[in-house]
Parts: C-alpha cells; sequence; structure tokens
C-alpha cells in the first residue's frame, strides 16, 4: 500500500506543496485586533466542524498527496477522509473516545491511538490530537508550547511536541478567523545536532462550516 501510494503521489507532490490544487479558502481574515487570551477563548468555543481541501505529506523516503474531508462531531469523535490521489483509493479515519478504525483498501484496522494505527498502515503518523486544537490556531493544552503571533494576535508560528506549525493564511468563517493555509514539520536531531524536518505537511482547507 505505501509503495502504491508512493508512486501515484510523487508527480503532485511538488505542485501541491508549491500552489496547492486545492486553493486556500477566498474570504479574508477579519483581522480584527483582539488580546490573544480573548481570541484563544473565543476559538476555544468551536467544538465541531466540517473542512474540505488538501493535504500534501512528504517524508524522508516519499510524498502522498490527497483530498481530504474531516467531520469533527465532539472532541474525541471524528471522521478525516483522504481521498486520492485523483481517485485512486480512500482511508478513512474514524474516531471514539476509546478506540480508532482506519478503513483503507475495503479493510478495516483498529487501534487505541490514531497515531499507532496510521504509523502502522500508512508508514507516517500525524498527532491527531494535537491537530484538533492546531487546525483552529490553538496550542494544544497541557503541553509546552512556544507561540509567534502576527500583529492581530492570530498565531503565526506554534512549536509544540517537537514539531514546528506555520500559519500561513486566514480566513473568516463567521465571527471567527480560522487557518486556510498551514504547514506542519515533525523535526529530530541529525548528525550535526541541528535540528531537521522529517515529516512535512501541508494543509489547505478550502471550506470550513461550523
Amino acid at each position: 500500500m505505501k509503495n502504491f501510494y508512493s508512486i501515484c503521489c510523487a508527480c503532485l507532490l511538488s505542485s501541491l506543496l508549491v500552489s496547492c490544487a486545492t486553493m486556500p479558502a477566498k474570504t479574508g481574515a477579519l483581522n480584527h485586533a483582539m488580546p490573544w487570551p480573548t481570541r484563544q477563548k473565543r476559538l476555544q468555543t468551536i467544538k465541531h466542524w466540517q473542512l474540505n481541501g488538501a493535504i500534501a505529506i512528504k517524508t524522508s523516503q516519499q510524498g502522498q498527496t490527497a483530498s481530504l474531508a474531516w467531520q469533527q462531531q465532539s472532541p474525541h469523535v471524528y471522521t478525516i477522509s483522504l481521498y486520492g490521489p485523483l481517485g485512486a483509493g480512500r482511508i478513512t479515519l474514524t474516531g471514539t473516545k476509546n478506540r480508532v478504525h482506519l478503513l483503507a483498501d475495503n479493510k478495516l484496522h483498529q487501534a487505541k491511538t490514531p497515531e499507532a494505527l496510521m504509523q502502522q498502515m500508512l508508514g507516517w503518523q500525524l498527532p491527531v490530537g494535537n491537530l484538533y486544537y492546531w487546525v483552529r490556531g490553538l496550542p494544544a493544552p497541557g503541553l509546552q508550547a512556544r507561540l509567534h503571533f502576527d500583529r492581530y494576535h492570530h498565531i503565526s508560528q506554534l512549536q509544540q511536541q517537537g514539531w514546528l506549525v506555520t500559519y500561513q493564511r486566514y480566513t473568516s468563517t463567521g465571527q471567527f478567523d480560522l487557518p486556510s493555509l498551514l504547514t506542519l514539520q515533525r523535526r529530530t536531531l541529525n548528525e550535526n545536532h541541528s535540528t531537521e524536518p522529517n515529516l512535512t505537511v501541508k494543509i489547505v482547507i478550502s471550506q470550513w462550516s461550523l
């Protein structure tokens, strides 16, 4: 399965990483200046959503791209579907409070955590628990984080649990400014004692529905 996706996706990865096939949501951010604690509290009120877009994943061995549909029903209940590339297969990750299922090639797999399941089946993993917060432009609670802000106090860059998240664009959805273009890099220490990304993920959100 890994080889199949690698072959199909390699020709699409570079173009998606530069100017993604699915463009970000066109509506600009409201850009209302407000203190970060106020913005944070407002974003924390968002508990469920539907978003659509595209995702590009680049590891040290391969590159993959897919369309993305993510339905979040509660903090622990979600369905994340990856379609592609170009309709060649579908992967659906479904989470509940105590169990995670992954459907691929009409086969159902399960585990206790989405990270373990993705690593086992896909060869890479995303911090799904943290993404519940990161995708809204929030740090995950209870974990040390380093934040950088733009002049409106949106997060522009976030470092947490070995990941660097860069927010390149926000869009307005109702009364909220939400990310529409973000890049995640998982960084490791190399032999020269400097950090380098061994996994890069670009997420382009074309539609938010709250």
